[in-house]
């Protein structure tokens, strides 16, 4: 996958290398942008958030949702939740680094599925 955003570097994870997803929420809702996707990988310099406002983030989260043990449930939450939350969604097996937080800019990134 890839994400543009204008005036930023181009964020790239090759789908065996992601590791983790989280969803983010905040309080800032709903003037600002409060739900973000952040993806994990075992290398923390590709590992990204996209906000939910991206272009191509519901295509991102439908193909999320295919990957075996994605927790639906998590996603229900997060889509609720008003304050400053993360929600675990899937883990690839084996994987013990833990969701660290990666930061995520407030631009409207694209993101394209490769």
């Amino acid at each position: 996958m890839v994400c543009f955003c204008p005036g930023e570097k181009t964020r790239r994870m090759f789908w065996n290398d992601l590791c983790a997803i989280v969803i983010e929420t905040t309080d800032e809702g709903p003037w600002m942008e409060d739900v973000y996707f952040m993806l994990f990988s075992d290398d923390l310099e590709k590992s990204f958030g996209i906000p939910q406002c991206a272009e191509g983030s519901q295509e991102l989260l439908e193909k999320l949702m295919q990957l075996p043990n994605f927790n639906e449930e998590a996603v229900i939450k997060a889509m609720g939740s008003t304050v400053n939350q993360s929600f675990l969604c899937w883990e690839k097996p084996g994987w013990g680094g833990g969701a660290r937080m990666v930061g995520h800019s407030g631009c409207k990134e694209v993101l394209k599925l490769l």
